[in-house]
């Protein structure tokens, strides 16, 4: 998995947030349109393209894109 293409695909997810605004250091909950639904879009996203399956805690613990890149890179 790569970490770029892994933000770029991330970054298809928020409407509101330029994709350009999004990179490895963006705290995604932080983001305008971060709620319940984009969490669970995201996690089901994980699950489909990377084969991992992220829970809430995952999204408790971590605050950055980069911070889920290296979650998901441990659960694989």
């Amino acid at each position: 998995m790569d970490k770029e293409h892994f933000i770029t695909h991330v970054s298809t997810l928020f409407f509101r947030t330029s994709s350009k605004n999004i990179k490895s250091g963006t705290h995604f909950k932080q983001l305008q349109e971060w709620n319940i639904l984009l969490a669970v879009s995201l996690a089901e996203m994980v699950r489909e393209e990377y084969q991992v399956e992220l829970n809430e805690k995952d999204f408790l613990r971590n605050d950055t894109i980069g911070d889920l890149y290296r979650c998901i890179r441990n659960k694989q």
